[in-house]
């Protein structure tokens, strides 16, 4: 499985649905889906916009491969931030959590970046998480657990050497909340923790960005009955079912 830029334009939809940002290049153009025309079109980035989201009060947050994010007012057409270069890949994917006023932005070599979107705080950099690490500390901590004859909770980890499920890239591909496990988990006295569900070519990671650790992996290749030809493009149901 080789690790690709999902090829076509990245679709953000407004949460009422009237709204589409089609990211074209290294523009980005609102279309109004009801009138079927398009209202604005903004222009800040020196390579192609990767992802486009909606947020509040006429806001849109925008990623790009030149390795910086712009928020913007898209009813003004008025450029509020762009941030400096954060990165030394193309950032391929973006989540916001409105609840807690804050941007994780996803790149090419796997790392978690988290930003304040509190207006307080100028959009100023939290944490990053370095997903490679955090994934082999886990695997580590699973290896020595299951060498020492204990029972092994992550079975996709069985009979394999710790150098064959360590890899050194990992592009993200997808960023979803965990809703289930964030609901269940929480404690009343440490708030609301948010966990991601991290998609790369190779694995589903979960992420907790509280703590900055990976919770756990799924390691793609383990199932004989999956087959991923092209990576790039992942989507992740939260309901319960067979499938």
């Amino acid at each position: 499985m080789a690790a690709r830029r999902p090829q076509g334009p990245h679709l953000g939809v407004h949460p009422e649905r009237q709204l589409v940002a089609v990211c074209a290049s290294t523009r980005v153009c609102i279309l109004n889906t009801k009138q079927e025309e398009m209202l604005t079109e903004l222009v800040v980035h020196s390579a192609p916009v990767t992802a486009a989201e909606f947020w509040c009060n006429n806001h849109l947050i925008c990623i790009s491969e030149d390795r910086t994010f712009s928020v913007w007012d898209y009813h003004l057409q008025h450029l509020i931030y762009q941030s400096g270069i954060i990165s030394a890949f193309p950032l391929l994917k973006m989540y916001i959590d409105a609840e807690n006023m804050q941007l994780v932005t996803g790149c090419a070599d796997g790392m978690l970046r988290v930003f304040s979107l509190a207006k307080e705080h100028h959009f100023r950099s939290i944490c990053h998480i370095n997903l490679p690490k955090e994934k082999q500390k886990f695997c580590r901590i699973i290896h020595k657990t299951s060498q020492n004859g204990k029972r092994d909770n992550n079975p996709s980890l069985k009979d394999k050497n710790l150098e064959d499920i360590v890899d050194s890239g990992l592009p993200i591909l997808h960023i979803q909340k965990c809703s289930q496990l964030n609901k269940e988990l929480d404690m009343p006295l440490c708030g609301k923790v948010l966990r991601l569900i991290v998609g790369s070519s190779t694995d589903l990671l979960l992420v907790n960005i509280a703590n900055a650790e990976v919770e756990s992996v799924l390691h793609l290749e383990d199932y004989d009955n999956l087959s991923i030809q092209l990576a790039g493009s992942i989507s992740i149901s939260s309901q319960h079912g067979e499938k």
